[in-house]
């Protein structure tokens, strides 16, 4: 039977798990697979991006009054700061408080953030107000909504998902067959050609034994001699 293909074992590896966390490929760049870190990279943000450019702002909130944004913000951080920061961001400058219901919101068409110290807020944190009549003041950016919305949300989260499997292989390299060591898919598939290379080379010596003389005639102990 054929020697089996050599695999390369598991290993761990911290310090590329958590550049690929980081930033989606940096742990293969740094484990020396530049070209398929790049990809990896490339990949992954532009699908996240990609969310954002159809969904908007909106679909990268952990403190969203919808829970299925909620849930699935722990999915898309996994694409790493990136969405911290997009979070962080969408907190911070584009919601305010609401004094009616005391909650921070996004705002609605025809409201505006009035910031900590302007003379129409009294409050240290910004508010939203109406916006004044007759003046094109509106939010800094409207919510998506319906199919839009959880398209972008969709995006932004299988890009989380599959930089998870990424940080996974960056983590725990090996597994894969050795350079210069026999094609195979797997050890069992080696086996499996194995034996049917075996069984044809059995398939043919039986052919052989079988096959008439080549002469087509009788042989000499056959003939019967008079004298």
């Amino acid at each position: 039977m054929a020697n089996p293909p050599t695999y390369e074992p598991l290993r761990f590896n911290p310090v590329a798990g958590v550049l690929a966390f980081l930033i989606p490929g940096a742990g293969h760049v740094y484990m020396g697979q530049a070209t398929r870190g790049v990809l990896i990279g490339a990949g992954i943000l532009g699908l996240f991006f990609g969310g954002m450019f159809i969904g908007g702002l909106s679909i990268v909130d952990s403190r969203s009054p919808r829970m299925e944004n909620r849930i699935s913000y722990y999915g898309q951080v996994l694409v790493g700061p990136a969405a911290i920061i997009v979070d962080r961001l969408h907190q911070s400058m584009f919601k305010a408080v609401d004094e009616r219901t005391r909650t921070t919101r996004a705002l609605n068409p025809g409201e505006v953030i009035i910031p900590a110290g302007d003379p129409r807020n009294g409050r240290n944190v910004p508010i939203i107000a109406r916006a004044a009549d007759g003046t094109d003041e509106g939010p800094p950016y409207v919510k998506s909504l319906g199919k839009v919305h959880e398209i972008g949300l969709l995006y932004t989260l299988v890009a989380g998902m599959l930089n998870l499997i990424v940080i996974i292989d960056a983590a725990f390299p090996g597994g894969r067959l050795v350079p210069g060591a026999r094609k195979a898919t797997t050890p069992v598939a080696a086996e499996a050609a194995a034996l049917a290379a075996s069984s044809a080379r059995g398939r043919a010596s039986d052919d052989r034994s079988e096959a008439p003389d080549a002469t087509g005639g009788p042989e000499a102990g056959d003939v019967d001699v008079e004298v």
